[in-house]
């Protein structure tokens, strides 16, 4: 079987994005308007010569047109190329020719997309384009998926991405090659494909019937009204698989984009580098400047061990240290490196996180969702699963297939097992099973503003959280059962990390503040005494960190 029909088939393909802004996550209308002649047989253009289009390709890529009525009604496309005079053509067809005075309205949408600049550098390897508002290398690991042009059916991953370059106006991407050259005006979408399952039949439109006269006979069509949906699936966790060199950020893992749409704010770690005359396995004396590397409540890794930093001292002019626990298994020497990881952790902004862009193709529809945003549980398994369930703020079907096939993108990398596991109550290892946790992000809808909103809402919005987590703590038959039982029923505060592992392949959930919320009761498990725990994080607090003061996250997931 080809990968194509077995993309198609099986059904296992999702590519994203995230949104960029909080406030370009949502639909944003532009302008109505009606045809002022008939289109292309082929229903792939519209005329409306009486209209403001700006110059050439100002619609291009970013923008779409809804028909307002005639045959191809409510039908929505990707304008890939504007005349500059009234001509805008769609990135696929409309199912019918567009007729004379039909009523069209244009929408900004928030999928970012890269245009290339006509006249600028314009190879298989790189091209000008128009510049974006992300910091330096924000799209670095995406890949560039062209809309239409000489390029479509190809996708070279990103290996720098400079949004602007030399103080012009002009960005420069750097890719693995295309096989064609890009032209001035090409339009390229910006994903990541990762190998699991949606099913899009979740996503649906509220409808208001028509109202019924007394004998309840009325004829007629109702009303369509907002569109909806949950996107949810699971996906096994893949780190990096690769550790940063000494003062390199971490490197993205495969779910990087997803994870502020699950509610967590992302904190972009480096790796630091041991300094002369470290004497300790818990506050790690490292070079002078270094502490700006890592973040209080983050996770490092050294010889293998993942700890989490509890506070950082600066040392002016003299070393920094960093403060772990637990403690390393032994005392780092000068010049080893401790290594980096990335760090997910509830927001103290939660309204200001950036929800994604969804698409996934059934049996040549692709069906894009924007603006999803909700929440992201990690759950045990023998492998161990990110599990998201995301709002849909709006979704479009294309009855056209992706013009990509991206099983090369997929990630090689191994995911993390279950067995190959640490368990800590503060400093404590602990033997569980049966391990969750969430933040448990609460999205409501926006209210509309303006024109902002295509579904009576401006998008969804992180308002609030409830973490927490729920293992079974494995106690020897054999042992004292009765002062455990004590513990946990006096809701004594306790620190848990749990991390799935090691080396540069590192999951690990941290909650630094937790107190039992539910009765404990031992059970029998297979010769074991279990005691089931459901924990809440609770408030942790701050961190000395030099003259100032940090504060510690109550919730956070870290992934190498």
């Amino acid at each position: 079987m080809s990968s194509f029909l077995a993309r198609v088939w099986a059904q296992k393909q999702i590519a994203y994005c995230p949104h960029t802004t909080p406030s370009g996550e949502t639909w944003a209308k532009v302008k109505e308007g009606s045809c002022t002649s008939a289109g292309n047989a082929g229903g792939t253009t519209l005329v409306d010569t009486g209209g403001d289009s700006g110059t050439v390709d100002t619609y291009n890529g970013l923008y779409w047109v809804e028909l307002l009525d005639g045959v191809n009604m409510e039908e929505m496309r990707r304008i890939v190329e504007d005349d500059g005079s009234g001509a805008l053509t769609v990135e696929t067809a409309f199912s019918n020719q567009v007729a004379n005075g039909v009523a069209y309205r244009i929408w900004k949408s928030p999928d970012p997309v890269v245009v290339a600049t006509v006249g600028g550098t314009l190879s298989t390897t790189q091209i000008n384009m128009d510049a974006r508002d992300e910091v330096d290398d924000y799209w670095k690991g995406y890949y560039m998926v062209p809309v239409h042009g000489a390029c479509k059916g190809e996708s070279p991953k990103l290996i720098s991405a400079f949004q602007t370059t030399g103080g012009g106006n002009n960005g420069e991407f750097t890719f693995a090659a295309f096989i064609a050259t890009p032209v001035g005006g090409d339009v390229f979408s910006l994903r990541k494909f990762i190998d699991v399952e949606i099913d899009p039949s979740t996503l649906g439109r509220d409808y208001t019937p028509r109202p019924g006269n007394r004998l309840g006979m009325s004829q007629g069509d109702g009303v369509l009204g907002a569109r909806n949906g949950t996107a949810t699936f699971n996906l096994p966790i893949r780190p990096s698989g690769t550790l940063a060199a000494a003062d390199a950020e971490a490197t993205a893992p495969e779910a990087s984009g997803l994870m502020q749409a699950g509610g967590l704010e992302e904190v972009i770690q480096s790796s630091v580098t041991v300094g002369v005359g470290n004497a300790s396995a818990s506050a790690v004396d490292i070079e002078t400047g270094d502490r700006e590397n890592l973040a209080v409540g983050g996770i490092v890794i050294w010889n293998g061990n993942a700890r989490r930093i509890t506070s950082l001292d600066d040392g002016d002019v003299g070393v920094d240290t960093v403060h772990v626990s637990p403690a390393f298994p032994s005392i780092p020497t000068a010049g080893d490196v401790v290594y980096a990881t990335r760090m997910y952790k509830k927001s103290t902004a939660p309204g200001d996180l950036l929800g994604c862009v969804i698409e996934v193709e059934v049996d040549g529809i692709r069906h894009t969702m924007t603006g999803c945003k909700g929440n992201v549980a990690l759950t045990d398994a023998p492998t161990p699963e990110l599990a998201f369930t995301l709002e849909v703020d709006h979704w479009h079907k294309d009855p056209t297939a992706a013009g990509y096939i991206a099983g090369a993108a997929y990630s090689t990398v191994a995911p993390v097992l279950s067995h190959d596991r640490e368990f800590y109550l503060d400093t404590t290892a602990t033997s569980i099973s049966g391990f969750t946790a969430t933040p448990g992000s609460v999205a409501t809808p926006k209210t509309i503003q303006g024109a902002v909103g295509i579904n009576g809402r401006a998008g969804f919005e992180i308002t609030g959280y409830s973490c927490g987590a729920t293992f079974d703590e494995l106690l020897d038959a054999s042992s004292a059962t009765l002062p455990q039982e004590l513990r946990l029923t006096a809701r004594t505060a306790k620190a848990i990390l749990a991390i799935f592992g090691s080396a540069s392949m590192v999951c690990a959930v941290s909650l630094p503040v937790s107190r039992l919320v539910g009765q404990t009761t031992t059970k029998d498990m297979e010769g074991m005494v279990g005691t089931p725990n459901v924990v809440a994080a609770q408030d942790a607090g701050v961190a000395a960190n030099g003259d100032d003061y940090d504060k510690m996250p109550d919730f956070a997931i870290h992934i190498s």
